[in-house]
């Protein structure tokens, strides 16, 4: 992370309990800058943009991703998307869902009933962090830009997935008109194209799954804050969720310069499922590091 990187995530956590720092061995992560009592949130985050599961777009509200009360209101003009409340829907129509339906709406006049991007979550999304990216101030979206990723580490198959769901994410973002400050980058195709992929692989590794009640997956969602915080087989910190809001919770006091953590994968797994799963997933390897509580990365 650079410095310009570290300054960017410094203000986004100002007034919070957090820092952002460069560690050796640990590289970007999160640290206590007051102590920080068992129990206490130490990071709230609203997700930068999030998709349901196709699963689960029927149940709940596709704005702030909770089931609501009553009977949630239905997009008339896509018919896919639901909402709690219209305020719920004016404010997903603001942020990403105008273009979202006109993407839709062409898609379903020119392949009829079958809309293969609603059916692809990933694509979805990053075509939803590219919509929201017009609504939201630069730092923020420097937050995502600036996350890591680990594409050199791809294999060639995934590599050639990820240009393959950037470029359905790019056909999307075509269906939508773009705005005035994106225009000139839209028509530089190949540019455009590279820069999503490198954007869809910074999720790849950073992107958070959204869970609701029970902890039962719903969907994922990118939170550049809370992406900084380091894994460790002995987390000082859970991670929950409330609609699309993100909370990190102390589970025990945590000294002034502790760094913040959480676990990426389930604490009951053992160890060298933990070690398999991570690898596979975020590129790293805890070694024998994580048994009986030690630290790991």
């Amino acid at each position: 992370m650079s410095g310009d990187a570290l300054e960017d995530a410094s203000r986004a956590l100002s007034g919070s309990a957090l820092r952002a720092e460069m560690r050796e061995g640990r590289g970007r992560c999160l640290v206590a800058q007051r102590r920080i009592r068992k129990g206490e949130v130490v990071l709230e985050e609203d997700a930068f943009a999030a998709v349901l599961y196709p699963n689960k777009v029927s149940d709940y509200c596709d704005y702030e991703m909770t089931m609501g009360s009553g009977k949630l209101l239905r997009c008339s003009k896509t018919r896919v998307a639901r909402y709690s409340s219209k305020q719920a829907q004016a404010s997903a129509w603001k942020t990403y869902y105008r273009d979202e339906a006109n993407c839709v709406c062409a898609m379903k006049k020119k392949y009829a009933e079958d809309i293969p991007f609603t059916d692809h979550p990933y694509t979805r999304l990053l075509a939803r962090v590219y919509w929201t990216r017009k609504s939201r101030p630069a730092l923020q979206w420097r937050l995502v830009d600036q996350l890591c990723c680990h594409w050199p580490a791809f294999s060639d198959e995934k590599k050639a997935e990820m240009v393959k769901a950037a470029g359905m994410a790019r056909a999307a973002l075509s269906f939508a008109p773009p705005s005035d400050e994106h225009r000139d980058a839209i028509e530089l195709e190949e540019e455009m194209l590279k820069e999503m992929t490198m954007t869809l692989a910074r999720i790849d590794c950073n992107g958070l799954t959204i869970c609701g009640e029970g902890q039962v997956p719903i969907g994922f969602g990118v939170f550049p804050l809370a992406a900084l915080a380091n894994h460790s087989c002995n987390p000082n910190c859970v991670q929950t969720f409330v609609g699309r809001r993100l909370f990190y919770r102390s589970v025990r006091d945590i000294e002034i310069g502790e760094e913040v953590t959480i676990t990426y994968v389930p604490l009951s797994s053992v160890h060298t499922e933990r070690r398999a799963d991570l690898l596979d997933s975020f590129y790293f390897d805890i070694g024998n590091r994580g048994r009986e509580g030690e630290e790991a990365q």
